[in-house]
């Protein structure tokens, strides 16, 4: 018996098969033959290579129905054995709140807390999509900016809202090292993540164009990113729009990383299916086995509207240390 991780590379490898352009091909030729032996034939009978080109055509199509059935098998196979994996992923985190990790000084060294592995092409093209988004007309929500370089190209918001789960995650962004003029646009807020109360209840209700959370869900559940993206709903405009990042695991690079106890799993289908349920529309999805997560963009319905007519220039107060407040601005 395949083991799941078999199972998921099998139907990695399986899932984008298809026979369709080798039968497009062999069937255009096929009708070249066909059209040359009518024109030349005179009285001679091409009955029976009609019937041969006949099976060929067939022979494709049941091929190809065979490979969608394998496909459907194995797909169902996965979906069969994913509760272990969500409860092992869902235990998993558990425990790191329990230990309450993320308050640990040290947590700020993690791995999952340091800039993730892209190539230069694929950061350019993440920064060109948070950036189409950006607008002073419309206040943002940065959830675990991090050490990654997306809060700088997102500052055109006003004000832009940086929201981690202690203050040694936000210390990172070394905001002593920016000019008075971008301090100005930020409003830190310290989180505490709990299924027994709303993490995000003290940001505004539906005042955000964009929340982005780039490297975060990767490491939920997807218990809590149904929390998440149920309280993100509230908070975004009509219109607002959702990007984040989780960890696919269509992909055994993905899937590796929740067998290690290092993320948590998710797919494609489990992310998309809970964004309908909660009336997202899914707007932009971008994945790569080497990635190290899914990209995705989750539009709330609406049109985004404004009435400001020009930019806030009130100053930022320093946050108060309080490791375990919940969305703590001061």
């Amino acid at each position: 018996m395949m083991t799941f991780r078999e199972l998921v590379y099998f139907w990695e490898q399986l899932r984008d098969q298809s026979s369709t352009d080798a039968h497009n091909s062999a069937i255009q030729q096929l009708l070249k033959i066909m059209h040359r032996a009518t024109n030349c034939s005179g009285d001679l009978d091409n009955n029976l290579l009609q019937i041969r080109y006949n099976d060929i055509d067939s022979a494709f199509e049941n091929f190809e129905q065979t490979l969608e059935q394998l496909k459907t098998h194995v797909k169902n196979m996965i979906v069969q054995q994913e509760p272990r994996m969500l409860a092992r992923s869902l235990e998993w985190y558990q425990e790191t709140l329990r230990l309450q990790l993320s308050q640990h000084p040290d947590f700020v060294n993690e791995l999952r807390n340091q800039r993730a592995y892209i190539t230069q092409e694929t950061e350019t093209m993440f920064i060109a999509r948070a950036m189409r988004h950006s607008d002073w007309h419309y206040a943002a929500m940065i959830i675990h900016p991090g050490a990654e370089p997306f809060m700088q190209h997102m500052v055109g918001h006003d004000p832009l809202y940086i929201v981690d789960e202690s203050d040694h995650l936000l210390e990172q962004l070394a905001m002593k090292h920016y000019n008075e003029a971008y301090q100005r646009r930020l409003r830190p807020y310290v989180i505490e993540e709990s299924f027994d109360h709303d993490i995000l209840a003290q940001l505004p209700d539906a005042q955000f164009s964009l929340c982005f959370a780039y490297n975060f869900f990767n490491f939920r559940p997807v218990e809590m990113i149904e929390k998440y993206l149920t309280e993100i709903y509230q908070k975004l405009s009509p219109g607002g729009l959702l990007i984040m990042t989780f960890n696919n695991c269509e992909h055994v690079t993905s899937l590796d990383l929740v067998m290690n106890n290092y993320a948590c799993y998710a797919t494609t289908e489990i992310i998309e299916k809970m964004a309908a349920n909660l009336n997202y529309e899914v707007e932009f999805f971008w994945d790569r086995p080497e990635n190290p997560g899914a990209w995705i963009e989750l539009r709330k319905p609406g049109s985004l509207s404004s009435n400001r007519g020009g930019q806030t220039m009130a100053k930022i107060v320093p946050w108060v240390k309080h490791p375990n407040a919940v969305a703590n601005s001061k």
